[in-house]
């Protein structure tokens, strides 16, 4: 599995080489999960069914259950992803955190998010 990686700000960048970098196996699978988690829904032109629904079962009517569910949906839907072993959220000074523990086809992976 391949991937266009991206830096800690989501950009994209080049290689030492000077061409676009990529991310192959595990860590492609991690970056995609992360770009899907941090995807709202309706944000994509061309798959406006796609996404995580943060603002409405975090921000506006707070549902961290719901949210768990949205998360795992999700996740589930990556390429490579086998399943969702484990997922913890809860709302920390205004701030989402959550951390997943995956189960890819190139082994566990964990995602973090504090904010």
């Amino acid at each position: 599995m391949k991937s266009l990686a991206t830096n800690k700000q989501n950009d994209l960048y080049l290689d030492t080489d000077g061409m676009l970098a990529i991310t192959h196996d595990l860590k492609a699978i991690k970056q995609n999960c992360q770009h899907a988690m941090q995807t709202q829904l309706g944000e994509m032109v061309f798959a406006l069914d796609r996404g995580m629904p943060t603002m409405d079962v975090v921000w506006h009517n707070t549902n961290l259950v719901q949210c768990e569910a949205y998360a795992r949906q999700t996740l589930r839907a990556i390429a490579g992803v086998l399943e969702v072993t484990a997922f913890t959220a809860n709302l920390k000074d205004g701030v989402l955190r959550y951390h997943a523990t995956i189960q890819t086809i190139f082994g566990t992976t964990e995602l973090t998010n504090h904010g």
